[in-house]
This record gives C-alpha cells, structure tokens and sequence, in this order.
C-alpha cells in the first residue's frame, strides 16, 4: 500500500485515493482520466534494475548462433548446451530510428548479482537528462556510498570485462569497462522521452514485492456535481466582492490599491496551477477561497500602523517607512478515508444525475454518490462509513436498496457489492500526527530564539486550546473527520499563530517604549492597539469562509464551517489565552529570580530607608526585558565631517 502511494505521489496527481478491497484487492482512485493504460503500467510496474557482469565468450558464441539462424530465439527453441550453469539470456534492447524497441543481439549474463553485479537497492536518486551529442533522453542514476563502494570494487576487478544495465530483464546499456568507476553516477540509453520519464519515476520509489493484475478500471463521475461546482464559483466570487467592497470602503485609496494586489495574488496562483498542470480538489477549491480573505492581512497590518503613525503626527514618508520595516468530550465521526466502509455499485436506468440518488439516501449522513461513466448504462457507485457493527455489510445492502427501489422501481440491479478499507492508513495517520507535532516543535524553536521562551509556550498553549475546541465543536455539531477537515484544523493553526505573532511583536515593542509601566498595562496596551488589525483580518477571512458555508454542499461546506469557526476561536486565543499565558510566565519568572537573588548583606543596603527598599523593589529590570527582546544598544558616536 505504501509502495502504491509513493508511486502516485511521484506520479503528480492531487489527492489521490488507496484503499484495501476485499478477496486481496486494492482500489485506486485518479483524479483526471488522461491515458490510465500509463497510469496502469506505472503502477503495476516492478521495474527490478541492476548491473551485471556479460560472460563474453558464451555472448560471441550466441551472436554467431544468430548470424547462422537469423530467427533462432531461446525463448522458443530453447537455450543452447554451451551456455553454462550460472549464465541466463536477455535481450539486448535499443530504439531504431522511429522509436521503437529492436532486439540487437542476445547477451548472456551472470545470474549471481551478489559476486557479479550490484542490485538496483542501492539507487538513491534518479533524473531525466539529454544525451549531449545526440539529444535523445537518458536516464541519470546515483548510488548511494555503500552502492558506490561496491560499484568501484566490482569495475576496478573487472577491468576490459562487460558490464550490463539489466532493466525489468532487458539489457539497455552494454559497455566494456575500461576504468574504476568510483564516483556512484551513470546513465542509461536507449528510452524514448515517455519510457525515460516513467523508469525515472519507477526509480524514484521501492520496487514492488509482487505482481499486480488490474481486475477492472472504470472511470466515474467528479464527486462534485455541476451545481456544487456553481456553488462553489459562487462562492468564490461572493468571498472575493465581499473583502473587494469592505476594503475600498474602510480603506478608501489605500484600499484600492490593496485590491489591485488581491487580484494580482489570484492571477499568480491561477498561472501557477496552469504551468505545474495543478489540479484543483476540494480542499484546494476552499483554499482559494480562503486566500481572498486572507492575502489582505498584510494590507491590514501597515494600513492600521499608518493610521497610527499618523495619529502620533509623524511625516508620511516616516509612517509608511516604519509600517513596513515593523511589520516586513462528545464523540468525534470519522469519514469514509479514516474508517473505510461498505462500496455498492447500482445500475438506475430512469436516473441521469448522482444528486438525484444521494437525495434518496438521505438517511445515510455519510453517504458519497458518484456516477460510472458508461455509454450503455447509468451506474453510480454509492460508499457508505463503516460503524463498527458486526452486521454492518448486509445491513446497510439492505437498506439502501429498500430506499432505491421505493423510489426508482425494481429495474435497479446491484451489480457488486464489497467492504473497501480506509484510503488514509494508519501509518499515514501516524504520520501525519508526527509532522504536525514537529511543526509546532520547530515553531517553539522559531519563537524561543525570534521572542523569548515566554512568547513559545503561550503560542502552544493557545495553538493546543485552538485545536481542543475544534475538534470539541465538530463532534457537537455532527461533522466527520476527513481529509478536507483535516486541512481545516491545518489552516487555523498557521491562522491563529500569525495573529498570536503580531500581539506578541506589539508587546515586545512597547515593553522597550513603555519600561516604566506595569507588565499588564504593557499587555493590555498592546492588545487595544492591535485589536482593529485582528478583527478586520478574522472579518475579511470570516467573509470568504462564510460564503462556502451559504452555498457549498458536502465536504468543502464541512470545511468551510469548521475553519469560520476556527477563525474565531484562534482570534479569541490570541488575545485572551496567549497573552494571559504569557503574563503568568513572566510573572512566574521575576519570582524565581527574586527568590533566588543573595540577601543584602553591605552597609549600603543596610542603610536603606523602607521608602527607598520599597522603590527598589519596584523598579523595572530594564537589563532582563533588553535580554528578553533580543535588543541591541545602537551605536551613538558620530561620524567626522
């Protein structure tokens, strides 16, 4: 499975789907429907790679053996007595002039790779290049140290033998070794452009322990409908007029201009997916959508900084520079991709539309309709989430079809009928758990090293707390875990950390302007002042959002209500979970060093009245907040005129 899943990675598709089927079955699901027989010699391919020494007295004896009997071939007349025991016969293959595969001759090679080759295992890298002198493509390979080691030893003790690049039985380079090769590269010939881009790929990844057969291939529906993908336009364009209007109106010019830079933003991405050949899913769709709301963040933060700037009476010039230099338990439901589930395929010959059938089911909360794409049939594959019940298969079966036939009539045939696994595995899961756990690790670091320690541990706590309660507000309200919710929760912690960063930014900064103030005012005066900038991003994000929740269906609304929500819960711990976090760390903080600061103990401190310990004590330790801040004294000396 996770071979399976390396290679449709490398392959380029977006979002594919691997499940486990029943009877030692796999199912595969590709969006696009561009030449599947390369997707299916991709996948089924082992394309086993090695290099093997030629026995050259038995390869000579073979070609004379052709030149006598132009049509002897050993697969059919069998192999000749003078090949010896440890030798085997491949064909020697390379492209004639109009790009098709040609038998040279036969090449008889060692069968031992441990004592006369080097296994393809050792490949570590793998590239499509161009042939310098004849601009046909080849296939760069690179071995990893051990391979290399081994490569070296092998070439530098076979000096004026043959060696042979043996890809899946087939000799595709044969050369006389006339040197050690030590430095583990090489390439091979003899690939038209499409051949060398798959091997390329196949290279790239493990080599699969056993053959696969493709049982059937059938090409369906888009999961979203024509309407949903209206929907979803209408979304988008709604999303993009609602931040459009609010940022003219509030902003005025300088909304304008950030305007202009909104619709720059989404023709970059839209070249973007059309140079790489993206394609564009439903969380990608969302995505988008969120970018509306989201690329005027940065507007916001300078736009709010002049206006304060401005109040202060500073120069134009002043403001626009320092703007910009500041600121450069209920349980949870998982889908179908977590918990796999029951797999029918009906044909309805009275219905045309997936809609129409997954109206009729309803019932099913879980339910994923998509059409079969058949000139003589109308087939609809319908999935269903598993519920952890022994009886679950037949139960569902029935009914299912009770509802179809009330509401079609008896002319739908179940044609199959199967338990198909998840399509995200547990190790992808687990996997997943350790990338995001890492993620916020490294930005603990970021935080610790940009800020202070304080500024991380506030972070994660609120990250975590943001977390919490999306996963707490899913289950109350009935949405499963899937691969598209997933990415919600993805979305809101880069969301709510970005805003977390910005408080802090401003607390760092007025911790140097206002040293002679209590660390709460500090606080609280940073949050007022970037309170505006917060509320007018979550607002322009919540716009975007909000419009896929009014129009979309399925899983891009689930994600829609999951990250509206997000976004209010992430501005909310920016401002009341973070910095109070933050405050109690500090505070926790100046007790340890006053508990573990040596008594006074000379004449001076002695000599002190009550009035002058007691201003003592308050004072503000201007030394420990410079340290916290990272802050460096400026040079004052004056240059000579």
């Amino acid at each position: 499975m996770e071979v399976l899943r390396s290679r449709i990675d490398v392959f380029g598709v977006t979002e594919p789907r691997v499940g486990r089927y029943e009877n030692n079955q796999i199912i595969i699901e590709v969006p696009g429907d561009n030449d599947p027989d390369r997707i299916n010699s991709f996948l089924s391919g082992k394309s086993s790679l090695y290099f093997v020494l030629v026995d050259d007295d038995t390869t000579t004896r073979l070609i004379e053996e052709v030149k006598q009997n132009p049509a002897w071939n050993p697969e059919t007349d069998g192999v000749p007595d003078y090949v010896p025991a440890g030798t085997t016969i491949a064909p020697y293959i390379t492209k004639d002039r109009y790009g098709i595969d040609k038998r040279v001759r036969w090449i008889a090679i060692k069968e031992d790779i441990s004592e006369s080759g080097l296994d393809g295992k050792y490949i570590v890298g793998a590239r499509l290049g161009q042939d310098p002198f004849t601009g046909r493509p080849l296939v760069n390979f690179e071995l990893s140290s051990d391979g290399s080691e081994r490569f070296a030893r092998l070439t530098r003790n076979n000096i004026d033998s043959s060696l042979a690049i043996v890809l899946d039985n087939k000799v595709r380079a044969y050369a006389v070794i006339q040197t050690e090769i030590g430095d583990g590269q090489g390439s091979i010939r003899g690939f038209s452009q499409q051949e060398a881009h798959n091997i390329v790929l196949v290279l790239r990844t493990a080599a699969l322990p056993v053959n696969l057969l493709v049982s059937s291939q059938q090409s369906v529906g888009a999961l979203l409908g024509r309407d949903t993908v209206m929907a979803g336009l209408k979304a988008i364009g709604l999303g993009f007029l609602l931040v459009m209007l609010f940022m003219l109106v509030y902003y005025r010019g300088a909304g304008l201009i950030a305007d202009i830079a909104l619709l720059l933003n989404l023709f970059f991405i839209f070249s973007i997916l059309s140079v790489f050949n993206l394609t564009l899913t439903l969380t990608s769709i969302a995505g988008l959508v969120l970018t509306v709301g989201m690329s005027v963040d940065a507007n916001v933060i300078i736009f709010e900084r002049m206006r304060e700037e401005y109040r202060l009476g500073k120069s134009p010039r002043a403001i626009v520079e320092g703007s910009v230099v500041v600121y450069s338990y209920t349980k949870i439901k998982f889908g179908i991709d977590f918990e796999g589930g029951a797999r029918f395929q009906y044909e309805i010959p009275a219905v045309t539309n997936a809609a129409a059938v997954k109206e009729v089911l309803q019932k099913y909360s879980s339910v994923v309709v998509q059409k079969v794409k058949s000139a003589s049939t109308n087939g609809f594959l319908i999935r269903v989430v598993y519920d952890n019940t022994k009886d679950f298969l037949p139960r569902v079966e029935k009914g299912i079809h009770q509802l179809l036939v009330e509401r079609f009539g008896d002319q739908i045939v179940l044609q199959e009928t199967a338990f198909v696994g998840a399509t995200l595995s547990r190790t992808l899961a687990f996997r997943t758990i350790i990338l995001i756990v890492g993620t916020l690790v490294l930005i603990l670091i970021y935080l610790w090293f940009r800020f202070h320690i304080s500024f991380a541990v506030a972070s994660i706590v609120a990250l975590i707390h943001d977390v919490l309660f999306i996963l707490l507000f899913v289950g109350i309200v009935g949405i499963e875990i899937s691969s598209a919710t997933i990415a919600a929760f993805l979305t809101v912690i880069g969301y709510s950390l970005n805003d977390t960063i910005v408080v802090f930014d401003r607390i760092r900064e007025n911790r140097m302007l206002m040293q002679n103030h209590e660390l709460h005012v500090i606080v609280d005066t940073s949050i007022t002042q970037s309170l505006s900038r917060t509320i007018i991003t979550s607002l322009t994000t919540m716009m975007a959002s909000a419009a896929i929740v009014l129009f979309a269906h399925g899983e891009i609304r689930n994600f829609a209500i999951a990250l509206t929500f997000g976004v209010f819960i992430g501005t909310y711990s920016s401002i009341f979970i973070a910095s109070p976090v933050y405050m109690f760390l500090q505070k926790k903080n100046i007790r340890t060093k006053k508990s573990n600061a040596p008594a006074a103990t000379s004449g001076e401190e002695k000599g002190k009245t009550p009035d002058t310990a007691a201003s003592s004590m308050g004072a503000v330790d201007i030394e420990a907040i410079k340290r916290d801040i990272g802050w460096k004294k400026k040079s004052t000396k004056k240059k000579k005129r």
